[in-house]
């Protein structure tokens, strides 16, 4: 789509007649400026479409931490918080919920815990962890997620042996 070729147009700017080396090299002089602008464009349109190609998603966000801070090993993953517990509700008669039962100690049955919303949920919604044999910037590392994170995640990144 982008794929210019511009010592073909150097070429078709000049009539056959006048089609001298120093001719050619007067024209490639004006257009070099144009050419590297170009380059510049082309590289910069490689960054993006390798931005682009990335989302929050758990699978394409550890791929894209592996190939930026551990290409060779590629031991960066993320843990999701949030699934690891199921939360025990505490409902009023009106409700018309079953009833939950609380049992005490002498009758061995596992206990139950009753936690605030932010003693529920924690700090964090995942953890990066990132291998001690990775050697990183830590605040390249929070640009990068925090980028392809969705709005509203908090997460934090954990060194792990």
């Amino acid at each position: 789509m982008f794929n210019l070729d511009f010592e073909r147009f150097r070429e078709l700017q000049v009539p056959d007649f006048k089609r001298k080396p120093k001719q050619l090299q007067w024209i490639f002089a004006f257009i070099k400026p144009l050419k590297d602008l170009y380059d510049v464009f082309l590289a910069f349109r490689d960054d993006k479409l390798f931005d682009v190609a990335f989302t929050s998603q758990v699978i394409y966000l550890e791929h894209l931490l592996n190939v930026k801070f551990d290409p060779t090993n590629q031991t960066i993953f993320i843990d999701n918080v949030i699934d690891d517990f199921i939360p025990n509700f505490l409902f009023t008669t009106a409700e018309g919920q079953p009833p939950d039962f609380i049992f005490t100690t002498a009758e061995a049955e596992p206990p139950v815990f009753f936690l605030t919303t932010a003693e529920l949920f924690g700090e964090v919604d995942f953890i990066v962890n990132v291998h001690v044999s990775v050697t990183f910037n830590e605040d390249e590392m929070k640009a990068v997620v925090n980028f392809y994170r969705l709005a509203g995640k908090r997460f934090k990144i954990v060194i792990y042996t």
